[in-house]
Parts: C-alpha cells; structure tokens; sequence
C-alpha cells in the first residue's frame, strides 16, 4: 500500500482527488479498476502502473485472509488455551503475575543517544 500512495502522488490531480478520503481497501479496488489506455504519456504509465501494483495488493490481501482463517483454525484445533484471556492486561509472566515496570537502571532502559562524528 505505500507504493501504491506514492505512485498516487505523482498521479493527475483527478485521481489524487478521488482517493484523498478512502480507505486502503477502496483505493486499491478504485486503482484496479483504472482503464489505462495506451502508454503515450506519463499519465498513461502512472495508471498502468496503478492498476497493477492495486490488483498484486488486492491479490496479496485475500491471500493473508485466507492464511489468518487457516492459522486460526489451527490455533483452535492444537492451542486453545492461547486464546483465553486471563487478566485485562495483555501481557503476563508465566505465573500469571503482572511484568514489574523496568528502574532508569535496568539493563536496556538507556536512553538512545546518537553518535556525533
């Protein structure tokens, strides 16, 4: 979907207008449904290559729709009990208890400072 944004942005005034309020999934059906006509000007090649790289993420999301069902059936079926919910917090240490917050002296809890060179 980034492509496909920045492709938007070189794209006629039109186009980038009709996609400025949609969602994803609506720029992407939108850029698939583009007719590019014959690659005369760079209008031309900017909706061809809309077209294309919009039906590749189409293609690409229903795969991952396909592949989340698929995982969690399988998640269902082996590991149930990673599907239970044990306290309002999502994380937990194996006990059950709650992670305690890291002290400014903990290990990995510096500050990043940038090399200056």
């Amino acid at each position: 979907m980034i492509t496909l944004k920045a492709m938007i942005v070189h794209a006629p005034e039109k186009l980038r207008t009709e996609t400025a309020k949609k969602t994803q999934r609506m720029i992407a059906r939108y850029c698939a449904a583009l007719r590019p006509r014959a690659l005369e000007t760079p209008d031309d090649s900017i909706r061809h290559t809309l077209r294309s790289i919009a039906k590749r993420w189409l293609a690409l999301d229903e795969e991952i729709k396909e592949l989340v069902a698929m995982i969690e059936q399988l998640v269902v079926k082996r590991a149930p009990h990673l599907l239970q919910r044990s306290s309002s917090s999502p994380v937990t240490n194996p006990d059950g208890s709650h992670p305690r917050p890291r002290s400014r002296n903990s290990p990995g809890s510096a500050p990043f400072r940038p090399v200056q060179g």
